[in-house]
């Protein structure tokens, strides 16, 4: 078919465009460009989650600071359920905006940070362990139950 319109094009080169094509292809084309940044900007999203969670899930031994083992698999617990809670947020902001997963990302590198602070905050307070874990604990308590509200929040503004 290509070869035979190739052969034959001023056959083809007459004829008028039908009314409204010329709109249609620029719709049609805009709409291909934002899904091609949409899948683009995701692409660099999940890369940049995935370079947060290596840098966190460093963050136990960061300056020379090593936490007791106990300290270690609680925080390495607590910090895979907040995870999986912000898995599940991803998932549901999947769908929209590139401006609410950006969103999401700022809120998620926060939380980092936070956890971060708070681990180079015990590191270096000489506080017992037991102690430590309860804030550990705490800490993760709060920022789960933050992002287990959000999902909560962005599952009822899809109904």
């Amino acid at each position: 078919m290509e070869k035979y319109i190739r052969n034959n094009r001023a056959a083809f080169d007459d004829a008028p465009l039908p009314e409204g094509h010329r709109e249609r292809f620029a719709a049609r084309l805009a709409r291909v460009r934002r899904r091609r940044i949409v899948v683009r900007l995701s692409g660099v999203a999940a890369a940049a989650a995935m370079v947060a969670a290596v840098v966190w899930f460093q963050g136990v031994e960061k300056n020379n600071c090593r936490l007791s083992p106990e300290l270690a698999d609680v925080n390495a617990y607590y910090s895979y359920e907040l995870s999986e809670e912000v898995a599940r947020a991803e998932e549901l902001v999947r769908s929209r905006g590139v401006g609410e997963r950006l969103e999401l990302m700022a809120a998620v590198a926060e939380m980092h940070r936070e956890s971060d602070a708070l681990l180079a905050t015990l590191c270096q307070a000489e506080i017992d362990t037991s102690q430590a874990i309860i804030l550990v604990v705490e800490h993760y308590r709060l920022q789960i139950d933050a992002m287990e509200m959000t999902v909560e929040s962005l599952k009822n503004t899809l109904l």
